[in-house]
């Protein structure tokens, strides 16, 4: 709720306590108390329908995030069995399709130049499959990065 919201139900609420307490049988403006309480309510009653949402949503989100940190560990239990199964494994087309980079893709990417991105090397890779790849694993980069900073 903004704050000018919340400074006018304060008002309102404010206005009924003291014509309550002090003249609540005379009429202002041509409105009654009770007028005036039957037409501001709407707002009110708005107001909390709203409050009891937030508060479901607030539930809603809870229960969400847990349900998510469940089924991150079922997914990654998936993909390691898949890795992990010989029929498939990481050079699979099961693999790619669950939005991984394949190995041979990884191997070429690291022979290839900077400019070339892991889509367009997975592009080259699914158009031109007959193209032979290098069986010659990566150098680890941080490997070399650390041998040359000391």
């Amino acid at each position: 709720m903004s704050k000018r919201n919340t400074e006018l139900h304060e008002r309102i609420n404010t206005i009924l306590q003291g014509w309550r307490l002090f003249r609540p049988h005379k009429i202002y403006a041509g409105l009654s108390l009770d007028d005036f309480a039957s037409l501001v309510a709407p707002g009110a009653e708005a107001r909390a329908e709203a409050a009891k949402h937030d508060a479901k949503a607030r539930e809603a989100r809870a229960r969400g995030r847990a349900a998510d940190k469940r089924a991150r560990i079922y997914v990654q239990r998936v993909v390691n069995g898949v890795r992990a199964d010989p029929d498939d494994g990481e050079d699979s087309q099961v693999y790619h399709a669950m939005g991984y980079v394949i190995r041979s893709v990884r191997d070429r990417l690291c022979r290839a130049p900077r400019q070339h991105t892991a889509k367009a090397a997975a592009e080259a890779l699914l158009t031109e499959p007959s193209k032979e790849v290098d069986p010659t694993p990566c150098p680890n980069p941080t490997a070399s990065r650390k041998r040359s900073a000391g």
